[in-house]
């Protein structure tokens, strides 16, 4: 019996040290027929050759392998090229830093023939370190809970990472008509798992299906060390998050109120970890404003006061 077809969209930038290891990790799946989208979001690498190189594996293998390139405007753009594309019956989307198990593809598949109820299906996944992709970390089971999966997400009590979620690809575009999302630099992971959430009706695999790789990358430090760097991306993902409530029929006061205590913490959160007492005064006058502050939220501020931030200094020298 003909098996339907799985659309798996994949942005890649730079993506050259990493890049045969997933393709080869799609080649081995015990799931046919895929489709492959891959982006190449203007990669200054050998992106393109790894890609080439694949080419006839694939189509020995039967895998429909579909590439487009574009200049380099981030992963959201990428996901606007790509989404046309799909011709698939399921969709999934997955990093190309990332892997998947052999059999993730064939269980989701089971699955939502199984449940014809349901319009999508996530599972759990392992976080291992480049430098030792046999070793697992740790791993993050999926909330088997269902009755408030959008807040949950919106609040990122649970989660919807990349390669962990698979939906009928009908459903997705009856969600996103125009086959697009809101397109910035800050990503595309809200723009597709916030409408999900929200429209769908979510089942769940209780297993580890995605491997999650943790890379050093000694360029991008620097960055992660600048406070006023990471400040930013907390903001741009609250402007990116606001912008897809926005689109969804629903309390705008309530869910715009949770959006902005969730992110006014985040930053108190990170104030405190670079000692920025200025910084996490306003979050906490922020989060009383908001009717939102908390004894821990106190208790984190409290680490950005300057008698503090001697006494961590000093344990610090001399520990």
């Amino acid at each position: 019996m003909n098996q339907p077809l799985v659309s798996i969209l994949t942005p890649c930038y730079n993506s050259e040290p990493f890049l045969d290891r997933f393709l080869e990790c799609i080649l081995h799946q015990t799931y046919a027929p895929i489709e492959l989208i891959l982006i190449n979001d203007g990669s200054s690498d050998h992106t393109e050759a790894v890609i080439d190189s694949k080419r006839q594996t694939f189509l020995d293998a039967g895998i429909q392998l579909v590439v487009r390139n574009q200049p380099n405007l981030g992963q959201a753009a990428a996901f606007n090229l790509g989404l046309p594309l799909v011709s698939g019956t399921y969709f999934t989307w997955i990093d190309s830093d990332d892997l998947i198990s052999s059999d993730s593809i064939e269980k989701k598949v089971n699955y939502l023939q199984m449940h014809s109820d349901h319009d999508c299906v996530r599972t759990g996944y392992q976080v291992v370190h480049e430098n030792n992709l046999s070793k697992i970390m740790y791993t993050i089971r999926p909330s088997l809970s269902n009755t408030s999966f959008f807040e949950d997400v919106l609040m990122e009590r649970t989660y919807g990472t990349a390669g962990t979620l698979m939906i009928k690809s009908q459903r997705l575009f009856d969600i996103l008509p125009q086959k697009q999302i809101y397109q910035t630099r800050a990503g595309q992971n809200w723009q597709l798992v916030l409408p999900i959430a929200f429209y769908c009706t979510c089942g769940t695999l209780d297993e580890a299906l995605l491997t999650y790789v943790i890379r050093d990358q000694s360029h991008s430090h620097s960055k992660l060390d600048d406070y006023h760097y990471r400040l930013q991306v907390i903001e741009d993902h609250l402007e990116v998050v606001q912008t897809v409530l926005k689109s969804l029929p629903l309390d705008q006061t309530i869910y715009q109120h949770l959006a902005l205590i969730k992110y006014t913490r985040r930053k108190l959160i990170l104030a405190a970890s670079f000692r920025n007492r200025r910084d996490a005064k306003l979050q906490v006058v922020e989060l009383k404003r908001l009717k939102a502050l908390t004894y821990r939220d106190q208790l984190t501020s409290f680490y950005a006061h300057p008698l503090i931030v001697r006494i961590l200094d000093r344990m610090t020298r001399y520990n």
